[in-house]
């Protein structure tokens, strides 16, 4: 009797945009950047779905400020009174 042995689906970049409500470009940038692991199979990136998920998650969160991000991606601190201020000016 063999026993009952559940495999990790593998999954092709495009499904795997389609999971993640992306596009199969991004995906592939993320593979690149070493965001996602992945495996080769026959010469092709394949994914399992859990495991990109997980390294997604322990990612660290990325500002959506465009103060602040462009702070972190020029490596340059934030001055908080500039975000008081922008946060106050009326719509």
């Amino acid at each position: 009797m063999t026993p009952d042995i559940t495999l990790p689906e593998l999954v092709t970049a495009s499904e795997l945009a389609t999971y993640l409500r992306t596009d199969q470009r991004r995906v592939y940038q993320m593979t690149n950047e070493g965001r996602v692991p992945f495996y080769e199979v026959g010469g092709r990136k394949r994914y399992i779905v859990t495991e990109v998920l997980e390294a997604l998650r322990r990612e660290p969160t990325r500002p959506t400020n465009p103060v602040e991000r462009d702070a972190v991606r020029t490596g340059q601190s934030v001055d908080p009174s500039h975000l008081k201020l922008r946060l106050e000016v009326p719509l």
